[in-house]
Order: C-alpha cells, then structure tokens, then sequence
C-alpha cells in the first residue's frame, strides 16, 4: 500500500545553494565521499600542501581515489584544471582516480578537454559540477539534510514514510517469507538477514551481491514525533541482530538436514524470524504502508 504523500528522493525537485566559503565545500564533499561502500578521509588541512588532493578515498577494490574541492562558483578554466592534475601526481600512494569538484556550472568545453586532453596523465580524470554535485544530494539525502535543513524541512515527514517503505521491501524477500526448510542456500538467507540490518544503520539496502537497491536517511534521523518510529526501529535492530546472531550460530545444523537436531533448529530459526516479521507488518500497517 503506497502512501500518496510519498516523495520519492530521486525526483525531488531542489536546486541546493552554493557553500560560502571552501571549507564548508570540502567538508560538504568529504560527508557525501564517506558511503558505506568506500573509506575516505581528509587530506591534512588548509596551508599545507597536499599534493593537489583535498579528499582521499580508498574504494573496496584497494585502489585510490584523489577529490580536489574547487569552490569556483563564477567558472573554472582548463589551466585550473590541468594544474590541479600535475599536483596530484605527486601524491603518494599513486592515484588510480582523481576527480575535481567545483561549484562552477557544468561547461562542455571544460567536460571535453578533462576527456581528451587530459587523459596522459597516469590516472583517469573527472570533473563534477555543481549540478552533479546537486544531483549526488539528491540522492544521499542523509547529506542534504545535515547540511541544509532549512531548504528540506518539510521533507522529514515523507522520509519516514519513505523508510518504512523500504523496510517493507526489505522484508518482503524470501528471506523473510519462504519456509526456512525450503531455502535452498540458509546463507543467502543469513546474508539477506545482516543486510536489512545494515539497512537500519545506514540507510542503505543491499541485494547479495552488494548492489544498492534503495537509500534513505539512516536510522539516527529518526524521532518520536510520528509514529513513534525511533522506538520501534531501536527495538527493531535489537531483535534483528539477535536473529543474525542466532541463525549463525544454528547454521552448521541449518545447512545439513541429516543433521538429528535439523527440523527443531529450524523450526526455531523460523519462529524467531516470523515473530520479528510480524510486529514489523504490524507497524507498517498502522503507517498505511
């Protein structure tokens, strides 16, 4: 059941005001690097040199990616572009990735040079506007609202929903449906398990493959005043994480059903899941969602 109120984040219609200053710029781009899937870090600090390289991320694959900040909002030139790229060779390790951010518009000759041009330099090149970086705000709403809460006020209500919507795509996986006996790998249903429980710390709800499904505001957003969500989603994780626990402890047993202690071990795996899915759909329902 959809909730007509529902905005989804992805089409709402918001052009973000510029930072004032370049240090609110970094931090503003450092907060939208620091995803779950990636570890990033400042630079050292304003004065010192760093190598052309504001921001450094180290992504799951062990490669490294350099952001420089450029708060430019009038434009930027190729010069500023290509001197900012010799900067960063410097920086040790070596870069695999090196991408500048600025509050400039989006130009096409600049977009067509960092293509072209700029590809000798031994790492890929890219260049995000700052309508891409509105984009990117758009879609990490956690960010957007930490740093523009007054543009965004009336956004709270439609993100709770907007939440519990996505619980309940969350429990409407196998996972959480099919009789424990019949899945074919309790693994993936474990998995399934630990990424619903990531989803409530994060925001984020993976597939099993570690594809994001859906993002929305993590659970530290959320507060009393509708719903009484916070309560329910602390009570939620407590006993999510105790099934997590317990399906792992069980799953030796669970993965081999000549196992004597088999049927009972997953008749209690079954019990615990289906009671938490329970008092989820009952929440949800009392949300009309």
């Amino acid at each position: 059941m959809t909730n007509p109120r529902k905005i989804p984040v992805a089409t709402i219609n918001v052009m973000f005001p510029k930072p004032a200053n370049a240090s609110d710029f970094e931090y503003l781009i450092a907060d939208l690097a620091n995803r779950p899937w990636s570890d990033s870090s400042l630079n050292g600090r304003q004065g010192q040199s760093q190598s052309g390289v504001d921001i450094i991320v180290k992504s799951q694959s062990g490669g490294y990616v350099g952001y420089q900040c450029k708060n430019t909002p009038n434009g930027i030139t190729k010069k500023m572009v290509e001197e900012e790229c010799v900067k960063a060779l410097d920086f040790k390790p070596a870069l695999n990735f090196f991408t500048i951010y600025t509050t400039a518009p989006r130009d096409t000759t600049i977009q067509e040079y960092t293509r072209t041009a700029l590809s000798r330099f031994p790492f890929e090149v890219d260049i995000r506007f700052w309508e891409d970086i509105n984009h990117e705000l758009i879609r990490t709403p956690d960010v957007a609202i930490s740093y523009f809460a007054g543009l965004l006020g009336g956004y709270r209500h439609d993100s709770v929903i907007e939440h519990a919507q996505v619980l309940r795509t969350a429990i409407s996986r196998p996972a959480f449906q099919v009789p424990v006996a019949f899945e074919l790998d309790v693994v993936d249903m474990l998995e399934a398990f630990n990424a619903t429980l990531g989803y409530l710390r994060t925001g984020y709800l993976y597939t099993r493959q570690g594809d994001s499904v859906q993002a929305t505001l993590p659970k530290h957003h959320y507060d009393n005043s509708e719903f009484r969500y916070r309560s329910f989603l602390d009570r939620i994780e407590k006993k999510l994480q105790t099934l997590v626990e317990g399906t792992a402890r069980r799953l030796h047993i669970l993965r081999d059903s000549s196992d004597p202690d088999y049927l009972n071990e997953v008749k209690l795996c079954e019990a615990d899941r289906n009671k938490l899915v329970v008092e989820i759909d009952r929440q949800l329902v009392r949300m009309g969602v």
